[in-house]
């Protein structure tokens, strides 16, 4: 009688020990990130004013238009705008640096545009293109960082 006990207090805890795991691999399946889903990451900050604009990415058809178009690009690997200032004149310019993906085509692994509030191009450096840097130097001389305005990164 006591084995029969044995066996079935066994078997009773070998099924509870079963299910048990079962139930953590079951968590641990609905709580894990499916990274075939999460193709990049992304951030905007649309707390900002820039050129007399409430909200540039949003107000700005350029540069609404640019980010809008980011999702059909597939040569890059991540793009950042940062929103600075001209010191003297109280300008706002945009530097726009692009990360690109490896490939034959692009001979830059990275570049970076500066532009004006109407979308024109100020100012650009190539990676791979040896810039002056007296050239560089004078251009960044009056410019101060003010915000990021938006990071895209693809997965």
């Amino acid at each position: 009688m006591k084995n029969v006990c044995f066996i079935l207090f066994a078997i009773c805890l070998t099924g509870t020990a079963c299910e048990r795991e079962k139930e953590l691999d079951n968590k641990e399946a609905n709580t894990s990130v499916d990274t075939t889903e999460q193709e990049y990451d992304f951030f905007e900050n649309h707390d900002i004013s820039a050129c007399e604009i409430e909200n540039p990415l949003k107000n700005m058809e350029w540069l609404k238009k640019y980010c809008k178009n980011l999702n059909e690009k597939q040569d890059f690997s991540s793009v950042r705008i940062d929103l600075y200032k001209v010191i003297d004149t109280d300008e706002h310019i945009f530097k726009i640096g692009v990360s690109y993906s490896e490939s034959d085509d692009y001979p830059f692994a990275y570049s970076e545009n500066w532009r004006n509030c109407i979308g024109e191009l100020v100012f650009n450096l190539n990676s791979g293109v040896s810039p002056n840097p007296e050239l560089v130097e004078n251009f960044m001389k009056d410019k101060e960082f003010v915000a990021e305005l938006f990071h895209f990164v693809k997965q």
